[in-house]
C-alpha cells in the first residue's frame, strides 16, 4: 500500500509540473500575441499618420506652386500693362493715335511667340572645338561637315535641286558662346584681332558676342546624300545649331569690288602665317595608323594637307603667342576629327606637330 501511495503521489506531481508548465506557455503565448497586436495597431497608426503627413505636403506644394504660377501671372500682367502704358504716353506725345502706333511696330520684338525658331539640324563638323577653329572659312579649303536635317524638314523633299548650285549660305547660333541668356553682359565694343588691343563698335564686327548671336558662313555644298548635306570649306564647330540653308547668288550676294569699300585695319593681316608645318616622324606613324578610325577623311595625304592648312595659320590666343611654351608645361593641341593633335611653334616661327592620338568623340545623332 505504502509503494502504491508513492507511486500515486509521483504521478500526481508529474501532471501538476506539466499542467504548470502547459499554463506557463499558454500565458506567455497570450502575452506574445498581445504584445503583436499591439506592435501590429502601432504600425497601422505610424502608417496611416506618414499617409496623412504626405498628403498634406502634397497639397502644401500644390498650394504654393499654385500660389507661385498666380503671382507670375500678376507680375507678367502688370508688366504688359506698364509697357503698355509707356507705349502710349510716347504715343500721345508723339501726336499720333494708338492704332497708327500699333502698326508701325508690328513685329517689334516684344512678343518673342513671333519669333519662334528651331533648329534645323546640327552640324556635325570636323573641328570639333573652338580653338583650332579657322576665323573664316576660305582659309581652310580642306574642312568639312555634314549636315542631316531633322525630320519635320522632310530633307529628301525639301533638298530637291539644292545641288545645282555649288555655294550655299548657312544661317547658324554661336551655341558656346560664354555670354549666353546674359542679355546685360553684351559688350558695346570689342577688339578685332587686327587692331592689335583697340576697340570698335561690335556691330562694325563679326564678332560671335552679339545681342543675338546668330551667325552667317558662305560654304561649298559638296553633295547631298538621303537628305544629308556635305559641306567644305566652313568655320563652324561640332554641334553648331543651324537655323536655315539658302543658296549662294553670285548675281545678288556679290557687290563688284570697286563699289565696295570697308575701314582700312581690315585689310591688315590678322596675324602672320607660320613658316611651315611639318611632323615629327613619330606623329607622322600615329597619324598613318589612325586613318582608318576617322569620320570625315579616308587617306593620309588629304588629312595631312588640311592639318597643315589649320596649323599654317597662327591659331594660338595673344596669350599664348606671348608666352614661351618651352617654359611652361602647357602643350597647346587641337581636336580635329576624331583625332587630338599636339604641337609647338619654334623661334623660327616654325610649328612641329609632336603627338597624334585618338580623342573620346561624343557621337551626336
Amino acid at each position: 500500500m505504502f509503494m502504491i501511495g508513492l507511486r500515486c503521489g509521483g504521478a500526481l506531481a508529474c501532471f501538476m509540473m506539466a499542467a504548470y508548465a502547459i499554463g506557463r506557455h499558454t500565458k506567455s503565448h497570450d502575452i506574445a500575441q498581445a504584445e503583436d497586436s499591439r506592435n501590429s495597431q502601432e504600425s497601422d497608426e505610424l502608417t496611416a499618420e506618414v499617409g496623412k503627413l504626405r498628403k498634406e505636403l502634397e497639397e502644401m506644394k500644390l498650394k504654393r506652386e499654385a500660389d507661385r504660377c498666380g503671382r507670375i501671372r500678376a507680375e507678367r500682367a502688370l508688366r504688359e500693362q506698364t509697357v503698355k502704358g509707356d507705349r502710349n504716353k510716347k504715343v500721345i506725345e508723339a501726336g499720333t493715335t494708338e492704332q497708327e502706333e500699333t502698326i508701325g511696330r508690328e513685329g517689334d520684338g516684344d512678343d518673342l511667340n513671333l519669333y519662334r525658331m528651331r533648329p534645323i539640324g546640327w552640324l556635325r563638323s570636323c573641328y570639333r572645338r573652338r580653338f583650332g577653329t579657322p576665323r573664316q572659312g576660305t582659309v581652310v579649303h580642306g574642312g568639312r561637315a555634314t549636315l542631316k536635317l531633322t525630320s519635320e524638314c522632310n530633307p529628301l523633299m525639301s533638298t530637291c535641286n539644292l545641288s545645282d548650285y555649288s555655294h550655299v549660305w548657312l544661317i547658324y547660333i554661336f551655341h558656346e558662346n560664354t555670354n549666353l541668356g546674359t542679355k546685360t553682359q553684351v559688350k558695346s565694343k570689342v577688339r578685332p584681332p587686327r587692331l592689335g588691343g583697340e576697340k570698335v563698335g561690335l556691330f562694325s564686327t563679326r564678332t560671335p558676342h552679339r545681342p543675338n548671336p546668330i551667325g552667317l558662313s558662305l560654304v561649298r555644298l559638296q553633295k547631298i546624300e538621303k537628305g544629308v548635306l556635305h559641306f567644305s570649306g566652313l568655320d563652324l564647330i561640332d554641334g553648331t545649331p543651324i537655323l536655315d540653308v539658302k543658296p549662294y547668288l553670285p548675281s545678288s550676294d556679290s557687290i563688284p569690288p570697286e563699289q565696295v569699300s570697308v575701314p582700312g585695319w581690315f585689310n591688315a593681316p590678322v596675324v602672320s602665317g607660320h613658316e611651315a608645318v611639318f611632323f615629327s616622324p613619330s606623329a607622322e606613324e600615329q597619324l598613318r595608323d589612325v586613318v582608318d578610325d576617322l569620320e570625315f577623311y579616308d587617306d593620309y595625304e588629304t588629312i595631312c594637307s588640311t592639318l597643315k592648312e589649320v596649323l599654317s595659320n597662327d591659331i594660338r590666343s595673344l596669350r599664348m603667342r606671348d608666352s614661351d611654351s618651352a617654359e611652361t608645361d602647357e602643350k597647346p593641341n587641337i581636336h580635329f576629327d576624331n583625332l587630338k593633335i599636339f604641337f609647338q611653334v619654334s623661334q623660327a616661327n616654325t610649328v612641329e606637330v609632336t603627338c597624334v592620338e585618338l580623342a573620346r568623340v561624343i557621337k551626336r545623332a
